[in-house]
């Protein structure tokens, strides 16, 4: 028989990675573009089909459910610039509108007081809607069960305004459309009628307040003018000419005085002493009516100012008694609220549209989450990223492939030589050919870092396409726990144990099984449970049987246990030349497979490749997976 070629390879997947620290250079770029978005989205479709419509049929349920309500809205106007009587002068006065003086007047709509105003002009205490109390028998008192339609009554109105405008939107929402439109236009109507009613009460305060000043400056004012009549006429002011005369009469006297003082007078000393009485007497007279004209004065200017404040608080009050007639309200009502014939709430096509908008986000954003949480291996991608190492192949789906325990491949592949199958087998082959390096027969290792991953059939299966190329092979089912391999090729029990056979004590000739039914194929099996003793692989017998069965076969693959469970696999390290890692595609998870793989390392095995197992290639095409196993998807015509 013709043996393995032992031409170095001009490509060897070993040798790239030998070259690159045992790890291969090619690695996958992690970037997403929208393709790979497109993909998720595909992949999860089902998922996202199934949430959007549940979510939907929630939301309709949901929105259904829900009790109608309607919204009537009324406007009113601030007047801008009003006219209001000004309590500490008893003064109209005009006042301009600033921003702080809206809020303030959103916040009196907003109040419990006014609110109660409302509720006591629509009657709501009477209105078993918002006071459920009044069909009680025993029910608490006024002052809770007031409390009660005040708050509800506040829950049902808003007031809002539009950046600095003075117009106030009073929007109100209730079950009754006709009620809801009473709200709002009662808001708005005792608002106006408040305004108004604060205003005239302002006016009529300070009515009463001047009527009552000018009573107050009447009585003054008429004492005053009685005060003043009075001094006059004791005082003898009402001869205006007194003055004058006293002034003449005195300035007569001191000319006569200083005649007589000077000796130019005829007069006696008595006249001279006489004239000196007289002057005196004169001079206090005069003296004594310029008191009286200075108090006088005093008197008159006291009454004048008593009869300015008298005309001025007349004018105010005949202001403030025209304006009171012509009063306008600070707001008026431009919009009256009608009751509506639609509900504003639930709207269902807004529901269902903004429902519709949050789950399909909600949908893509588990579908990326989903992706981002599945750790299973799909394809090359993901083992080259994990392990750092070259993906030598795909190997399809085949109904009843790899846990039934009645699948037999050898005669799978004989009935369908022409299978997707088949090809990915003999695609494996001519890799391993391929990165083939040496002269001597090849001992391949198939592991797994768990059970039900499809090693033994891997290992099986290799072994039936090469033997069908007229390649001669040695399977050996070294997993004594399970015997895989022996139990798809249905071969017979054996008492024998791995270091009779492998140290010579039983002839290979009467170990191994050549009757498989599938020509240039030998096995080579062993006790179940038997086990490997410690020293068996580092035995020179056992490498002494091993290198004649390179001499004997063209290929011998080994089938172990599961790296990670079963120690028997770190044991034949050291007889195997090298290993392929086989991962289930959609099961084993990225975790298992670095885990192996770095596994495989450690007890110094020598990694070719991963291989995946099981791949339904008809999904590897249409969820866009990735790797060429979809492309097994197009070959109807040649299988």
């Amino acid at each position: 028989m013709t043996k393995l070629s032992a031409t170095p390879p001009r490509i060897s997947l070993q040798n790239t990675a030998e070259q690159n620290g045992g790890v291969y250079s090619n690695r996958p770029s992690e970037r997403i573009g929208m393709e790979d978005i497109w993909l998720i989205l595909r992949r999860n479709l089902m998922m996202m089909v199934t949430i959007i419509l549940t979510g939907m049929l929630v939301a309709a349920v949901v929105v259904l459910s829900r009790d109608k309500v309607y919204n009537a809205r009324a406007t009113i106007v601030l007047n801008p610039a009003d006219t209001r009587v000004k309590l500490s002068s008893s003064q109209l006065e005009s006042v301009d509108l600033t921003r702080a003086a809206v809020e303030t007047e959103i916040d009196v709509l907003r109040s419990r007081e006014f609110a109660w105003r409302v509720a006591r002009s629509l009657e709501l205490m009477e209105n078993r809607s918002f006071n459920p109390f009044i069909t009680v028998e025993d029910p608490p008192g006024r002052a809770e069960q007031r409390d009660l339609v005040l708050k509800k009554l506040l829950s049902t109105y808003a007031v809002f305004r539009s950046g600095e405008s003075f117009a106030l939107d009073i929007s109100a929402n209730y079950s009754d459309p006709t009620l809801a439109a009473k709200i709002a236009n009662a808001v708005a109507g005792e608002y106006i009628a408040q305004s108004l009613a604060e205003k005239q009460s302002d006016a009529t305060n300070s009515i009463e307040f001047l009527h009552a000043q000018i009573s107050s400056i009447e009585q003054s004012l008429s004492e005053k003018e009685a005060e003043v009549a009075t001094y006059i006429r004791a005082s003898n002011l009402d001869d205006n000419e007194l003055s004058a005369k006293l002034r003449a009469e005195l300035e007569r006297l001191k000319a006569i005085h200083e005649l007589q003082k000077s000796g130019q007078g005829q007069g006696t000393p008595e006249e001279l002493e006489q004239l000196g009485i007289d002057l005196a007497e004169k001079t206090a007279a005069l003296e004594e009516r310029t008191r009286a004209e200075l108090r006088l004065l005093i008197l008159e200017r006291a009454l004048e100012t008593e009869r300015n404040r008298y005309q001025s608080l007349v004018g105010r009050l005949s202001d403030i008694e025209a304006q009171s007639n012509i009063l306008v309200p600070g707001a008026r009502q431009v919009t009256f609220a009608e009751a509506p014939q639609s509900p504003s709430s639930p709207n269902i096509k807004t529901a269902m549209a903004f429902s519709f908008v949050g789950l399909v986000g909600l949908s893509f954003l588990l579908a990326f989450l989903l992706e981002g949480l599945d750790r299973r291996v799909w394809n090359e991608k993901h083992t080259i990223r994990v392990t750092g190492l070259p993906n030598l192949g795909y190997i399809p789906r085949v109904d009843g492939l790899g846990r039934d325990a009645d699948f037999q491949p050898a005669q799978y592949i004989k009935d369908n030589p022409r299978s997707a199958f088949v090809e990915s087998l003999r695609a494996l082959f001519t890799l391993l050919t391929r990165s083939q390096k040496t002269r001597q027969s090849p001992i391949i290792m198939i592991s797994s870092g768990l059970p039900n991953e499809g090693k033994s059939t891997i290992a099986v299966s290799l072994s039936v396409s090469t033997a069908n190329e007229r390649r001669r092979v040695l399977l050996i089912d070294f997993d004594i726990h399970r015997q895989g391999a022996s139990k798809m090729l249905d071969l017979p029990k054996v008492d024998l144990r791995a270091e009779d056979v492998l140290t010579k004590k039983v002839p290979l000739s009467a170990s191994i099984q050549s009757e498989t039914g599938i020509e240039n194929l030998h096995c080579l099996t062993f006790k179940r449970d038997s086990g490997f003793p410690s020293w068996l692989f580092n035995d020179p017998e056992c490498h002494s049987t091993l290198d004649e069965l390179r001499e004997e076969y063209d290929l011998i693959i080994i089938d172990t246990p599961p790296i990670l469970i079963v120690d028997d696999a770190s044991r034949l390290a050291s007889v195997a030349d090298e290993a392929l890692l086989v991962a289930r595609w959609g099961e084993t998870t990225e975790d298992i497979l670095r885990d192996a793989a770095e596994r495989l390392r450690q007890i110094g095995v020598t990694v070719t490749g991963t291989v995946i197992t099981d791949v339904d290639v008809t999904k590897q095409r249409r969820y866009g997976y990735g790797g060429y196993a979809s492309y097994y998807a197009y070959g109807k015509d040649y299988y």
